[in-house]
C-alpha cells in the first residue's frame, strides 16, 4: 500500500474515532437531568423537617436530603410551596430541585390561624419571590403579620406532612414563630424516615 492510502486511512480512522466521542457526549449529556421529589418524597421531607424541627429547640434543619437528593433549607421552601400550590390544583407532577439562596436578614414574628386560602396564596407568592431572586425571602407577609423566613419552612412542612397523612390540604394551619438553623435530616427509605443529626 502507498503510504498515501495508509494516511487517508489514518485520517479517515481518527476523524471516525473523534465523531464517535462527540456523539458519545452528546448523547450521555442529554441523559442528565435535574433531580426531581415526587409529592411522596416531599410528604416524607417535611414530615422529617417537622420532627426534626419539633426536636432541635425549634430549628430548622439545613438541609433535607430524600433518597440521595439533597436540597437545602432554601430550595426545599421553593420545593414545598411550588408543591402546596400544584397539589391545591390536584396537580403532582414532580417538582425540580433549584438551586435557591439563603434569606440574608430573616425577620418577622407572626403566629396564629392561617387558611387554606391565604396560606395557597403566600405560598404562590413565595413561589414568585424565589423564582425572581434566586433567593429565599426574608418574610412572607400575612393576615397575622411577617412570617420569618425559618417559620415558613416549619409551616409548609407541617401542610405536607398533613397531605402525606390524610390525602388533602389542611383547611387551616398554625404559624409559629420559629428562628434558627442547625444539623440536617436524611431519607434514604421514604416508607420509614428518619433523622440524622
Amino acid at each position: 500500500m502507498s503510504s498515501r492510502v495508509v494516511e487517508g486511512l489514518l485520517r479517515f480512522k481518527r476523524i471516525f474515532v473523534f465523531v464517535f466521542l462527540v456523539l458519545t457526549v452528546i448523547s450521555m449529556l442529554s441523559c442528565v437531568s435535574a433531580a426531581s421529589l415526587t409529592v411522596d418524597e416531599v410528604g416524607y421531607g417535611s414530615s422529617a423537617v417537622k420532627n426534626y424541627t419539633e426536636t432541635h429547640s425549634n430549628k430548622i434543619p439545613g438541609y433535607v436530603k430524600v433518597n440521595g437528593k439533597n436540597s437545602t433549607s432554601p430550595s426545599f421552601l421553593n420545593t414545598l410551596t411550588k408543591t402546596v400550590v400544584q397539589v391545591n390544583q390536584n396537580v403532582k407532577t414532580p417538582v425540580t430541585i433549584s438551586s435557591v439562596k439563603a434569606a440574608p436578614s430573616p425577620s418577622g414574628s407572626a403566629t396564629g390561624t392561617l387558611t387554606k386560602s391565604e396560606y395557597v396564596t403566600i405560598a404562590g407568592n413565595v413561589k414568585s419571590f424565589i423564582s425572581s431572586n434566586g433567593r429565599a425571602p426574608n418574610y412572607a407577609s400575612s393576615s397575622k403579620g411577617n412570617i420569618r423566613y425559618e417559620s415558613l419552612v416549619y409551616f409548609y412542612a407541617k401542610v405536607m406532612n398533613y397531605y402525606r397523612t390524610n390525602g388533602q390540604l389542611p383547611s387551616t394551619m398554625n404559624v409559629l414563630n420559629i428562628q434558627g438553623t442547625t444539623g440536617g435530616v436524611n431519607i434514604q427509605d421514604t416508607t420509614r424516615p428518619t433523622v440524622q443529626c
